[in-house]
């Protein structure tokens, strides 16, 4: 999830102004005790238009190819996503 950091915390790594891409968790928890907002910016995406799952992978903060192979171990943790999916995506990817 993308979020615009209000203000900076302790341990965070992050400061105002910053717009990470962070698990929704994380998000929601920054959100939620003030120091940070969401950000509405849609990120560019290099993922076909065909790709099986591009929603749930763009919705997850995986918007670039590079980002989905770099997570293909855990693809099967994301909402909508299981096995059989995960192996469709990087099979699309890597053909």
């Amino acid at each position: 999830m993308r979020v615009e950091i209000i203000k900076s915390r302790q341990g965070l790594g992050y400061f105002a102004g910053d717009k990470p891409d962070l698990q929704e968790e994380k998000a929601r928890e920054l959100i939620d005790s003030g120091y940070a907002k969401s950000c509405d910016e849609k990120m560019e995406s290099d993922l076909p238009e065909e790709l099986p799952g591009r929603a749930a992978l763009i919705k997850a903060g995986l918007f670039t190819k590079d980002q989905v192979l770099a997570s293909k171990e855990s693809l099967v943790d994301i909402k909508g996503i299981g096995e059989k999916l995960a192996g469709e995506i990087i099979e699309f990817l890597t053909a």
